[in-house]
């Protein structure tokens, strides 16, 4: 019953956020008034992005599907999935 809710609410909360505002990288929350961030920490996180960056930038290519095993491990691990998930909505 929720899930049939939840997608009800799903086409409006797809309209409702703008993809105008959607940013590359890591996402860095506001600064909350009244307390101050130093500019060690800004850094350490600038970095933190920069190295996320750079691991999934060479970690990209390797999970590509390149084969026909490629693509059959991927099915299969794609209908498992779906079956765990739907499975219990049916019974």
């Amino acid at each position: 019953m929720a899930a049939v809710l939840l997608l009800r609410k799903l086409p409006k909360m797809l309209n409702s956020y703008s993809m105008k505002n959607q940013t590359s990288g890591a996402l860095i929350a506001p600064e909350p008034a009244g307390i101050r961030v130093s500019e060690n920490l800004k850094a350490l996180n600038e970095q933190v992005s920069n190295i996320q960056c750079r691991y999934y930038r060479v970690l990209a290519p390797d999970c590509e599907i390149k084969t026909e095993a490629d693509c059959w491990y991927f099915r299969a691990i794609v209908s498992v999935s779906y079956t765990h998930l739907t499975l219990p909505t049916i019974a």
